[in-house]
This record gives structure tokens, C-alpha cells and sequence, in this order.
């Protein structure tokens, strides 16, 4: 336990819930089943992606219970979360590889690092220029606010404008 707090805040899922992973949501005792806390971390940062992307919640509902039967149940991409993606073939395959719904099969922090080391800037650039052409012909003038300052250089280095 983290000095001096008491045992219910270090043991007790925590966090915001539309980014909360499907054994996070479920009872204490699933959760002590799956005890790498981490890959419900990597879970988080694909909601995250998504939503920096096209500036949504993946996961949002009208009640709890349709939320709840979503993330634990239901698919993490539905066609219109895919659709809002447009052809962008390495955000759906990074998505896919991050919200993978058992814990046991997710991968590790290691492992996303392996796969994004992997993505080459041309990649990026490419997938940027789909999003932000679909952007525009929805009459929107960017497909999100983060990645419209986000580029690749020519050093295949990330910088902010």
C-alpha cells in the first residue's frame, strides 16, 4: 500500500469510466484475477487514442448497464467507430491490438512499445493525411485538435507545430 493510505484506495478500482478496462469495471474479485493493473493501463490509452483522434468518447452510452455490457461484451470498434477512423488502416490496427477485452491477451506496455517502434513516419503521415482529407470533405475543418499540431519531420522525429 502506498505509505500511510488506507488499503480501499489502493486496492479499489479507480478512474474515469468511459477509459476504464472490461475487468476494471467488473466485481473486486475478477479484478484480483487479473491483477496486471498495466494492462488495463494500455486498455486506457486506447480509449485515449481514440478519442484524441476524433474527439469522442469510444465509449459513451445512455445508461450504465448498455456501457457496461459494451466494454465487457460487446465490440470495442463498432463499423461506426471504424467509420470515423476512415481508411486509416494503422489507427484501426493499433486500436484493435490495444482493446483486446481479456487481460491475458492484451499486450503489455513492452510489447506496444515493440509495435510502435515498428510504425514508420510515412505511416503516420499517411494515416494524418486520410483523417484530416476526410476531415475536410465532412466540411470539418480538422479531425482533431491534437493531431492537427502533431507532425512528422523530415529527421522521422515528432514535433509539435
Amino acid at each position: 500500500h502506498a505509505a500511510g493510505a488506507p488499503a480501499v484506495f489502493t486496492t479499489r478500482g479507480r478512474g474515469t469510466e468511459c477509459i476504464r478496462s472490461p475487468e476494471m469495471l467488473k466485481s473486486e474479485a475478477e479484478r484480483n484475477r487479473h491483477s496486471n493493473i498495466a494492462k488495463s493501463d494500455v486498455w486506457s490509452l486506447g480509449c485515449l487514442l481514440y478519442e484524441l483522434v476524433t474527439s469522442e468518447f469510444l465509449f459513451l452510452e445512455a445508461s450504465f448497464m448498455k456501457f457496461f455490457h459494451r466494454v465487457t461484451k460487446g465490440e470495442a470498434l463498432e463499423p461506426e467507430h471504424r467509420q470515423k477512423l476512415g481508411n486509416c488502416k494503422l489507427l484501426l490496427s493499433l486500436l484493435d491490438f490495444l482493446l483486446i477485452k481479456n487481460p491475458d491477451r492484451r499486450p503489455t506496455a513492452h510489447e506496444l512499445f515493440q509495435k510502435l517502434t515498428n510504425i514508420s513516419p510515412a505511416e503516420v503521415t499517411r494515416c494524418c493525411e486520410e483523417l484530416q482529407a476526410r476531415a475536410k470533405a465532412a466540411g470539418s475543418p480538422s479531425f482533431s485538435p491534437t493531431a492537427d499540431r502533431l507532425r512528422v519531420n523530415a529527421g522521422n522525429t515528432w514535433t509539435s507545430n
